[in-house]
């Protein structure tokens, strides 16, 4: 058997080589899959919120019988609503996980409200008559509805809440006095119902967590003007609500990947 020198033995390695890096060559690439690394949180969410308005109305000149001439009127209402699923990201999230979602709930409305003042009893001799009226606050649309929208941001998300849907009503059973502007709440655009906040994401993850709200806001404060539209001058009104949102966490699952 001849021997090969260490010239031979080099061409050998040589040849090796060459076929390894063939071979290497013709494996098809591997795709890398995308990363992710997040935690997704479920709460439900128990809203509460009270509030009321305030009237003031009063006409200069004299009426015909049954006109009113000069009120005084006041509401409460609450408005609560559980919403049992909202889903939160913290991390990166995957790229189809939805930036903004909503979730809503029906109302549980209640509330009251009264008006007194005086009416005109014989306007040809400037005779007046004390009065009273009152009703119940509910939903324009029973028995109402809530609708609360998140949207995910870098380190918050931003809460846009409408506390109700639909307007409310508080019409009497029985009629207040001609001109009345006391049963108006059925008029003033829902609009008035809306509020926004925000939850740090370093809130999500804990078991309970608490939001304060309150409205209506600014930019809406001006549908409010409906109720004295005509009598400007002698009407004031007002509306006020604040409340808050307890979330509760259902469920959490860390992704990572």
């Amino acid at each position: 058997m001849r021997c090969l020198g260490l010239h031979g033995l080099g061409l050998i390695a040589a040849v090796v080589a060459v076929g390894a890096l063939g071979a290497s060559a013709a494996m098809p690439a591997q795709t890398t899959r995308p990363h992710a690394h997040y935690t997704f949180y479920i709460y439900k969410a128990k809203v509460g919120v009270k509030g009321g308005t305030n009237l003031s109305n009063a006409y200069s000149s004299t009426g015909s019988t049954g006109d009113v001439k000069h009120e005084s009127s006041t509401s409460s209402f609450s408005i609560d609503a559980n919403i049992p699923s909202l889903i939160f990201y913290t991390g990166k999230p995957p790229s189809g996980a939805a930036h903004t979602s909503e979730s809503g709930a029906a109302t549980t409305i209640n509330g009251t409200w009264t008006d007194q003042g005086e009416k005109w009893l014989d306007p040809g001799h400037g005779t007046l008559e004390p009065f009273t009226c009152s009703g119940k606050v509910a939903s324009t649309a029973p028995p109402g509805n809530m609708s609360l929208t998140t949207t995910r941001g870098s380190s918050k998300y931003t809460v846009n809440l409408r506390i109700q849907t639909v307007q409310m009503t508080n019409n009497p059973p029985d009629a207040c006095p001609n001109d009345s502007r006391a049963p108006s709440l059925g008029g003033i655009e829902s609009d008035v119902y809306r509020t926004q906040f925000s939850i740090p994401k370093s809130k999500l993850g804990k078991k309970k967590f608490a939001v304060n709200f309150s409205g209506p806001l600014a930019k809406y404060r001006s549908y409010l003007s409906v109720v004295c539209s005509g009598n400007e001058s002698g009407c004031s009104y007002n509306m006020a609500w604040h409340g808050n949102v307890h979330f509760t966490r259902t469920r959490m699952l860390k992704v990572a990947y």
